[in-house]
C-alpha cells in the first residue's frame, strides 16, 4: 500500500511542476493536490491494517500540508 501511496503522490507534481512553468491551471492544481491530500490522510488503514506507524505518521503529515495547499 506504501508504494501505491508514494506513486499518487509522484504523480500529484506532475500538475504542479507545469503551473510553476506557466503552462497549469490552478484549479486542476489546486483539486490533484487536495485529491492526493484525501487519499494520503487514508494513512489511517496504514497504521490499522499493516501495524506501521512510522509511514502511517509521515503519509499523515504530508497528506495536510497537502489539504492546507489545495
Amino acid at each position: 500500500m506504501t508504494t501505491a501511496i508514494l506513486v499518487l503522490i509522484s504523480v500529484m507534481w506532475l500538475p504542479v511542476a507545469l503551473l510553476n512553468l506557466g503552462k497549469g491551471e490552478p484549479k486542476g492544481t489546486g483539486a490533484a493536490t487536495g485529491f492526493v491530500g484525501v487519499l494520503v490522510v487514508g494513512a489511517v488503514l496504514q497504521a490499522a491494517l499493516f501495524k506501521d506507524a512510522f509511514t502511517a505518521g509521515l503519509l499523515f503529515a504530508h497528506g495536510v500540508l497537502y489539504c492546507c495547499v489545495a
